[in-house]
C-alpha cells in the first residue's frame, strides 16, 4: 500500500489559496503588477500570462476561488489522486490565458483563478464518467449552460461581487481546455494500461 503523502493526495492544490491570501496582503500597486493586464502582456510582460490566475480582486474573490477549491477536491477524489492533476492546471492556464490574449475584445485585465476552475471541473466531470456518469453528464451540463448564459450576456458580465466584471470568455476557455484534457488524460491513461 503507497503512503498517502503530499503529492499522491495533491494537497499541494491548497497551496493556491496560500499564494493568494499572501498576495491579497501586498500593496494595491503591487499587485497591480501582477494581474492578466492583456496590453502589458502584449508588449512583453509575459509573467501576467501566469501570475494573473492567482492574484484576487478582493477576499470575497479569493473566499470563492478557495471555495471552488475545496469542492473540486471533494468531489473528484480520483482526479486528486492523479498525477494528471498539475498538467491539468498548467494546461487550462495556458489555453485560458492564450483564449483571452486572442479572442477578448473588452478584457483590458483579467484576475484569479475561476477560469482555471471551470476547466477543472469539467476535467474532473470527464475523467469520473465511467464510475459516476450521472453527476459527470449533469456537472458537464450545469457549467455548459452557465458558461452559456454568460457568453450569450456578453463578454463582460457582472459577477455579483463587489461591482467586479467576470470575463465569460475565461470560463468558456478553461471548460473547453477541461473537456480536451480530461478526453486526453483518459486515451493516454488506456493507452498505458493497454501497454502494460
Amino acid at each position: 500500500m503507497k503512503p498517502a503523502g503530499l503529492f499522491t493526495q495533491n494537497i499541494w492544490l491548497f497551496a493556491i489559496p496560500v499564494v493568494g491570501a499572501i498576495v491579497m496582503v501586498l500593496p494595491a500597486d503591487v499587485r497591480q503588477l501582477l494581474y492578466l493586464h492583456l496590453e502589458l502582456s502584449r508588449s512583453g510582460e509575459f509573467w501576467r500570462l501566469i501570475s494573473g490566475h492567482f492574484v484576487y480582486v478582493s477576499w470575497l474573490h479569493w473566499s470563492l476561488n478557495t471555495l471552488g477549491i475545496l469542492l473540486f477536491w471533494l468531489f473528484f477524489r480520483e482526479s486528486r489522486h492523479s498525477n494528471m492533476l498539475l498538467p491539468a492546471i498548467v494546461f487550462i492556464l495556458l489555453i485560458v490565458s492564450a483564449g483571452l490574449m486572442e479572442l477578448s475584445v473588452k478584457l483590458v485585465w483579467y484576475a484569479g483563478f475561476s477560469g482555471i476552475l471551470s476547466g477543472l471541473f469539467a476535467y474532473g466531470a470527464i475523467t469520473s464518467f465511467v464510475k459516476n456518469p450521472g453527476f459527470s453528464v449533469g456537472l458537464l451540463l450545469i457549467l455548459s449552460i452557465y458558461v452559456f448564459i454568460q457568453i450569450n450576456s456578453g463578454e463582460l458580465v457582472d459577477g455579483g461581487l463587489e461591482s467586479v466584471r467576470t470575463s465569460s470568455y475565461a470560463h468558456a476557455f478553461g471548460l473547453i481546455a477541461g473537456v480536451i484534457y480530461g478526453l486526453l488524460a483518459i486515451v493516454f491513461t488506456g493507452l498505458a494500461r493497454k501497454n502494460k
